[in-house]
């Protein structure tokens, strides 16, 4: 059975919507809770939005390569089908990852090991 995005809720600013409102309104959405979704695989892009919460959805694969001296922790997700490294208020691809942090070693090790991960991931895929 597949799930289709008119059929995964998620909550938008306080509001239940469709995953399939929050792909068309992205730009509209500043909060964002995802719960229960087992279906849902990857998140959209949310340029607009301040706080995502994901909540129970095996679907989506969070990878954690810890937190930093700061308090933020360093976590990749598929986001319209690519890796991306979220961390404070970044959200960058590998490459931007790599760049952005090459000043700072703790930092550039948190991020080297995400894209290790996704390394591990697309190796897996292409063995299924």
């Amino acid at each position: 059975m597949t799930i289709k995005p008119k059929n995964i809720v998620v909550i938008v600013n306080g509001e239940r919507r469709s995953l399939a409102w929050l792909i068309e309104n992205a730009a509209a959405a500043t909060d964002v809770r995802v719960e229960n979704c087992a279906g849902l695989t990857a998140l959209p892009e949310l340029p607009a939005a301040t706080a995502v919460w994901v909540y129970n959805c095996a679907g989506l694969i969070l990878l954690n390569a810890g937190k930093d001296r700061r308090g933020y922790q360093f976590v990749g997700v598929r986001i319209c089908g690519a890796w991306r490294i979220i961390a404070g208020c970044r959200n960058l691809s590998a490459a931007e990852a790599l760049w952005h942090w090459s000043d700072n070693p703790e930092c550039l090790a948190l991020a080297k090991n995400l894209i290790s991960q996704f390394e591990a991931m697309a190796r897996e895929e292409a063995v299924k």
